[in-house]
């Protein structure tokens, strides 16, 4: 009558194993750590954390993060791509699981970028 009852039991296969234990939930650093962390690297750097903290970009996704993704005019930032370490070469990649999308962006991260751009000018 069902084919697949032949085959046996799935829940006792040697081959299907529990899922491992749950790792826990990120911590994200407080406000106060970020800006420590901000304060002690280098001025080209520091637009990064404002990105990332102030978007919620992941690390990659900071580093692939181009102009004309800002979006200046609208409040949004677009993250389409970012850098990622394939065998010791970076490249650029989608997004994590392929999750290309908007996220709203702050004035004060589009000041922060501008002001970043206005001393450290973009370059192809």
């Amino acid at each position: 009558m069902f084919a697949f009852l032949a085959l046996g039991d799935p829940c006792r296969s040697r081959t299907v194993t529990a899922p491992g234990k749950a790792t826990g939930r990120a911590q994200p650093l407080t406000a106060e750590r970020a800006f420590s962390v901000r304060q002690v690297l280098p001025v080209r750097y520091r637009a990064m954390v404002d990105a990332a903290g102030g978007c919620g970009l992941r690390q990659g996704g900071v580093f692939g993060l181009s102009v004309d993704e800002i979006r200046f005019d609208t409040g949004w930032l677009h993250v389409g791509c970012q850098v990622k370490d394939l065998s010791g070469h970076l490249v650029f990649a989608p997004p994590k699981r392929g999750k290309v999308r908007d996220v709203p962006r702050a004035g004060a991260i589009a000041r922060a970028v501008e002001e970043h751009m206005g001393t450290f000018p973009p370059s192809r």
